[in-house]
């Protein structure tokens, strides 16, 4: 269940607080039991801190950053911290990130891939992947990195992932679509 709606402009979340509450539950009630959230989703984690943080799995985004290389550790421990200090949880079940061109910075994905697999060792994180939007940046990504778990735009509007081959591929690579 994504929570983009929770921003007052990206949806409806500012004018139906409680409906957007409401539907959240239903959610819960109804066996979805993964919610995704963004520090970019204004106000969803007012919705998500006040839910029993056992009923469901928490998806989160790392937002692009132009840090320096010496400060990309603290600038990752800093967002994860906030996402679980303000979102009231213990760990982060999907952890994506925004930046596809990372993997292929060699300097600064060694340093992020360093700290991934201390948040997996500390278990603050299940599984690492990316947000994408098209299957040109899923191929990047894959000549350096496979992911854990991909997030794409998949609706009425936007098919662009509905090639059932190159969907196979991925699930042979076993990544979480």
């Amino acid at each position: 269940m994504g929570l983009a709606q929770a921003d007052p402009k990206y949806g409806f979340g500012s004018s139906q607080k409680d409906s957007f509450y409401n539907l959240i539950n239903f959610g819960l009630k109804n066996g979805i039991n993964c919610i995704d959230t963004s520090p970019n989703y204004l106000n969803s984690d007012k919705y998500i801190s006040k839910l029993d943080s056992n009923s469901f799995k928490l998806s989160s985004k790392i937002p692009i950053t132009n840090v320096t290389n010496e400060k990309l550790g603290t600038f990752l421990d800093e967002n994860i911290n906030k996402i679980l200090k303000r979102n009231k949880i213990k760990k982060i079940e999907n952890l994506f990130f925004y930046d596809v061109l990372l993997p292929l910075n060699e300097k600064r994905w060694k340093i992020y891939l360093k700290k991934i697999n201390e948040l997996k060792d500390y278990n603050l994180v299940n599984k690492i992947g990316f947000s994408v939007y098209n299957k040109n940046e899923v191929k990047n990504i894959i000549k350096v990195f496979t992911p854990d778990i991909l997030q794409f735009p998949y609706n009425v509007f936007d098919q662009s992932f509905n090639d059932i081959n190159f969907l196979k591929d991925l699930k042979k690579k076993k990544i979480t679509l």
